[in-house]
């Protein structure tokens, strides 16, 4: 497993396994993001919602590049996490081992993570991505967080 450090201006390191640190910023609520480009030269942007019915949009700009979202929550009490593809496992895996591919036809880019009371430590749902995209998740055992990483193909919007 790869160990990660802060950046020299404190901010906290956003990663899992086998990535690159990224920068996080405070998101909401203990969660933090980091917003990556795979294109050169863009810089990415994104900006949250005020509530809506208690949701929050979060939405992300980067110049129809390629763009990683990567969320990280402390590990806490976290007891599970669901997304459509687990079927009935639960368990929370480590950063390394958790995966899964999603499009439009094929399950949905969308997860929570829970603690023992269950409630909601983090909640995430995409719009529906045509084109696959993919995610990773897991606990950071270094960093003792829980983490997900949304990678979505370039878009035309």
């Amino acid at each position: 497993m790869q160990t990660t450090t802060a950046p020299a201006d404190g901010t906290e390191a956003v990663t899992t396994a086998g990535l690159a640190p990224a920068r996080g910023e405070p998101l909401l609520d203990g969660v933090s993001i980091a917003v990556l480009a795979h294109a050169l030269g863009v810089r990415p942007t994104w900006s949250l919602g005020e509530p809506e019915g208690g949701l929050r949009v979060l939405e992300v700009r980067a110049d129809g590049a390629p763009v990683e979202i990567r969320f990280s929550v402390p590990l806490g009490d976290a007891a599970g996490y669901w997304h459509p593809q687990g079927g009935w496992r639960r368990t929370l895996l480590a950063d390394w081992e958790g995966r899964s591919r999603v499009s439009l036809v094929d399950g949905h880019a969308a997860g929570c993570l829970y603690d023992h009371s269950g409630a909601t430590l983090l909640t995430f749902a995409a719009a529906d991505p045509v084109p696959e995209a993919t995610l990773r998740f897991g606990v950071s055992e270094e960093n003792d967080t829980h983490v997900v990483h949304l990678r979505l193909p370039a878009s035309r919007l």
